[in-house]
């Protein structure tokens, strides 16, 4: 069976994040009539909630790793049970999604260059995405992610038997400065890009993004008593992170997306801002008011929602009730996306996704 042993906080924080992809993508149905700022607020959202999903993914992957790595002997057989565990979370939701994303393209007549690389998750590894299910980027870096790290505690494995936690550590920071290093030379090699597709959604770029995550893990293992009686303190921290990121970089002149702070720094310091959360979060255990179980729903059914709710849904209201035509529709179409959205999500979570993560128990 699936484990039921969840901490609120962290479904909140899933939830916060699938709604902010979500709200950010609903804008489209406007028929673009939004003002500047509201498509700007839109963006925001839109990026920040991957953010989170990336710093939250790698905090609970990484607790996971870390225990395997430092309680127990990392063989291969374990590193095969955690790919194994961990791909049976993510690849028949994603390979089912990328299936219908064909016909669809199909249907529309729209052709598709180096659809093979999806089934790989090299449509976006070291170059821009092409125009064809744009919001799998995210599972690339994910994915990436997770295989480096696991094959990277494998291998040091073999050498090393003492000292795990600092080895842990070492390793998972030594590859976070790896890719923000990446950042650094694209930086010096780049003239004039645009920052969202040449950058923000390339898989070398964006590892270190998780790794923020692994690295909170490891935190909140070794300094629990520190982060945890802290915890208000650090989420003010991260309030104050996100909220010079959003609101004083233009004052400070910073804004250019072409300038060092952009293209090097400012992914990696909102990751850290999102993780400065995480501990507060991790203690919110449960919850008893009415919002509780929308909220632990819906961040069940988040893996779900993301797949389906853009190239899926909003595509397709589009495509048939011009939705991006006439702001005249914008109501009725909202709430078409928002309830078709949750109820084709729930469908596939409760009759495939969930099956699908129950076979995990044979590893």
């Amino acid at each position: 069976m699936i484990s039921e042993n969840r901490i609120f906080g962290l479904d909140v924080m899933r939830a916060a994040a699938i709604l902010m992809v979500v709200l950010g993508h609903w804008t489209w149905l406007s028929g673009f009539a939004l003002s500047n700022f509201w498509v700007q607020v839109a963006e925001l959202l839109s990026f920040w909630g991957v953010e989170v999903f990336f710093v939250l993914s790698g905090f609970l992957i990484g607790r996971i790793l870390f225990d395997n790595f430092v309680n127990h002997t990392f063989t291969f057989k374990a590193c095969k049970r955690f790919l194994m565990r961990r791909w049976f979370r993510t690849l028949p939701n994603y390979y089912l999604i990328l299936f219908v994303n064909f016909l669809i393209a199909d249907t529309l007549g729209y052709g598709v260059e180096n659809g093979v690389s999806y089934f790989f998750f090299l449509q976006n590894f070291s170059s821009n995405l092409i125009d064809f299910f744009p919001e799998s980027w995210s599972l690339s870096v994910e994915e990436w992610a997770y295989l480096l790290l696991a094959l990277g505690l494998f291998a040091t494995s073999v050498f090393i038997k003492k000292n795990k936690v600092k080895i842990f550590l070492i390793l998972t920071a030594s590859l976070w400065f790896v890719f923000v290093f990446t950042k650094v030379i694209f930086f010096k090699n780049a003239d004039i890009f645009s920052w969202n597709e040449a950058l923000k959604t390339v898989v070398i770029f964006r590892i270190d993004a998780i790794l923020t995550g692994v690295l909170a893990a490891w935190l909140l293992k070794q300094y629990a008593n520190f982060c945890l009686f802290y915890k208000n303190s650090i989420a003010l921290l991260g309030c104050l992170v996100l909220f010079f990121l959003a609101f004083l970089l233009p004052k400070l002149g910073l804004e250019n997306t072409n300038s060092f702070f952009w293209t090097v720094l400012y992914l990696p310091i909102t990751s850290i801002g999102f993780a400065c959360f995480l501990p507060l979060l991790y203690v919110w255990k449960t919850n008893k008011s009415i919002l509780s179980k929308p909220v632990t729903y819906l961040s069940k059914i988040s893996y779900s929602v993301y797949l389906l709710h853009y190239s899926i849904v909003l595509q397709w209201i589009n495509y048939f009730l011009r939705g991006a035509e006439a702001t005249g529709y914008f109501l009725i179409n909202s709430l078409l996306y928002m309830s078709i959205t949750i109820v084709l999500s729930a469908i596939l979570y409760e009759n495939y996704e969930k099956p699908m993560m129950q076979l995990r128990n044979r590893f």
